[in-house]
């Protein structure tokens, strides 16, 4: 069932924070001078009640998300469901602009009109592919 999948789903992301937690730690990495590896390994920092419901409304919402997703994919062709989540690749620009005034870089631009492109182009050479048998059936040569 979908509920099952995004319960694996999560357990995956679970076990990969976890993998990746571990290898900071025998790595011995207390300090980065990159502000992405910063953030990962800055002191802690107790939640506030605020931050926790945040926290819950995300898992919710992500949650949700997988379970939705997975659905989709249980009932509908993966190449059409799949074209759908390629949008993806609009909004999150637009969400990191709109949020955090992060201008998308030229790479990410060329980056998303290739893999936009090549979904298109799949989707494409999929609905002519599964039409050709049906002509072909038609066509008998002898």
């Amino acid at each position: 069932s979908s509920t099952v999948m995004a319960f694996y789903q999560n357990g995956v992301y679970l076990l990969g924070a976890a993998a990746v937690a571990g290898l900071f730690w025998l790595a011995g990495i207390a300090h980065a001078t990159h502000p992405s590896l910063e953030f990962l390994v800055r002191p802690w920092i107790w939640p506030t009640s605020i931050d926790f419901l945040t926290m819950a409304a995300c898992g919710v919402v992500a949650s949700a998300g997988m379970i939705l997703l997975s659905q989709a994919y249980r009932l509908a062709p993966a190449n059409g469901v799949a074209t759908f989540e390629y949008t993806g690749i609009i909004w999150s620009p637009l969400w990191g602009f709109l949020f955090f005034a992060e201008v998308p870089r030229s790479t990410t631009v060329i980056g998303a009109a290739l893999i936009i492109g090549a979904g298109l182009f799949a989707l494409n050479a999929s609905r002519r592919r599964s039409s050709a048998p049906a002509i072909a059936a038609t066509c008998d040569p002898a």
